[in-house]
């Protein structure tokens, strides 16, 4: 049996630092790898992701838990929804628990008939 959402309380205290990146352009952060390695074992997988945020839509990163915790945390802020729409966003994580917020605006691609 396999717990779920063990990193949603995790991402909870790191989305304020999320938030304030998206408002400032982007950023990085060192993340206390405690946090993490409290709460689960992916030393087999691994905690480093990649989340590309189109327009607001988080997609779904169904191989780790660690990215599909955070989508749902992102999901669930109205804030994050405001700052998100009309951006592309990535947000990763590497094994060194090293968290890089970039954001750009979103561009939509017309098509030429």
């Amino acid at each position: 049996m396999t717990n779920s959402n063990l990193y949603i309380e995790v991402w909870t205290k790191i989305l304020p630092y999320i938030l304030q990146s998206l408002k400032n352009g982007g950023g990085s952060y060192n993340l206390n790898h405690e946090l993490f390695l409290n709460v689960g074992n992916r030393k087999s997988s691994g905690y480093g992701f990649r989340l590309d945020i189109v327009n607001g839509k988080v997609p779904v990163k169904s191989g780790s838990a660690v990215a599909r915790d955070l989508k749902t945390v992102l999901e669930s802020c109205s804030e994050f929804r405001s700052l998100s729409l009309n951006k592309t966003i990535t947000i990763r994580m590497g094994r060194n628990f090293d968290l890089h917020i970039i954001k750009s605006s979103y561009k939509r691609q017309e098509t030429i008939t």
